[in-house]
């Protein structure tokens, strides 16, 4: 028996088990001999021609932390000038903040506010970055 895998379009979309792949063709897409590949290729892994596999990228890993953890990485002069701001749109943030029950530190909307934030003036040249690591 031998290990094989169907690619479509540069990627493996199944691994199977044949004596030949005479006995059966894809819907879609070839079958590649993978039996003596080390590792063996799996589904999601890209083609890249030959005995040539990779596997996918790893899903990054969420970087969630709670409220709390989120504004204590600003310094105190930054949560009084965040906390006494006037401006609608810190208050809509401070609103946010405190309804949600953790922070998501890659979320887009989150850079953008962090942005606007050192823009204004609520937090120093470069702690957008530094508050987001």
């Amino acid at each position: 028996m031998k290990y094989y895998a169907q690619i479509v379009s540069g990627m493996v979309k199944n691994v199977a088990v044949f004596e030949s792949t005479a006995t059966f063709q894809p819907e879609e897409g070839v079958w590649r001999d993978v039996t003596d590949i080390e590792p063996m290729p799996g589904k999601g892994w890209i083609y890249h021609g030959g005995t040539n596999y990779e596997p996918p990228a790893p899903e990054p890993t969420p970087r969630i932390i709670s409220n709390l953890e989120f504004w204590e990485r600003f310094t105190q002069e930054e949560q009084e000038n965040f906390t006494y701001s006037g401006l609608k749109k810190v208050k809509w943030f401070l609103y946010n903040l405190k309804i949600r029950s953790s922070v998501d530190l890659d979320g887009p909307q989150l850079a953008n506010a962090m942005s606007a934030a050192e823009t204004a003036g609520l937090i120093g040249e470069g702690r957008a970055e530094e508050i987001l690591l």
